[in-house]
C-alpha cells in the first residue's frame, strides 16, 4: 500500500499516532456519525468527500487491533524513508552508516538521495570519518558513536550519519 497521495488511517480518524485504544474507538464512532449521509446537508453532500465510510472503517479495523496497528506504523516509518523522511526530531534526516554501500575502487560510501533519488547523491571516504572524529565542529559524539553531517550532491537535504569505530 502506498501512502504518497492518501491519508493515513490516523489523519483519516482524525487521531494522533500515539492514540489510546478507547480514544480510537470513540474517533471511529464520532467519524461515522459525522460522515453518515444522512448527517450531511446538502452543500457537504455536494462535495466531493475523499474520507467514504469504508476508508474510516478499514481504519479502525487496522488501529483497533495491535498487531496490525504495529504492521501498519512499520509500514508508514518505511514509506517516510523512501520519501527522505527519516527524521530524528532535529530537523535533519538520520541514517547509519551500514545504510550505504561501499564502492572498493573509488573507496567512497554511497548511497542514493531518498529525496531527489539522485544515484549516490550521499558520497564520503573514510579520511573524512576520521576527519570528523577529530573535529567535533562537525560531528557530535555521545556514547552511541559519531554522526557525521553531510549534503546531498544535487539537492539540499542534510542527512546525520551515524558511525561507530571499532577499536583494533
Amino acid at each position: 500500500m502506498s501512502l504518497a497521495n492518501s491519508l493515513t488511517h490516523y489523519e483519516i480518524l482524525r487521531i494522533p499516532s500515539d492514540a489510546s485504544q478507547e480514544e480510537i474507538k470513540k474517533a471511529y464512532r464520532d467519524r461515522l456519525l459525522n460522515t453518515h449521509p444522512d448527517k450531511l446537508t446538502k452543500s457537504e453532500n455536494n462535495r466531493v468527500n475523499t474520507v467514504t465510510i469504508n476508508k474510516i472503517q478499514d481504519a479502525y479495523r487496522i488501529l483497533s487491533n495491535n498487531q496490525t496497528r504495529v504492521e501498519y506504523d512499520k509500514m508508514i516509518l518505511e514509506n517516510y524513508k523512501k520519501q527522505g523522511f527519516h527524521n530524528c526530531g532535529d530537523g535533519l534526516d538520520e541514517f547509519s552508516l551500514d545504510d550505504f554501500s561501499f564502492d572498493d575502487e573509488k573507496l567512497e560510501f554511497m548511497m542514493n538521495c531518498p529525496r531527489c533519488q539522485f544515484a549516490n547523491g550521499f558520497h564520503f571516504n573514510e579520511n573524512l570519518l576520521d576527519e570528523c572524529i577529530d573535529n567535533v565542529n562537525i560531528i557530535e559524539q555521545s556514547h552511541d558513536g559519531y554522526q557525521l553531517l553531510t549534503q546531498c550532491s544535487a539537492c539540499s537535504l542534510w542527512l546525520k550519519v551515524n558511525f561507530d569505530v571499532e577499536e583494533e
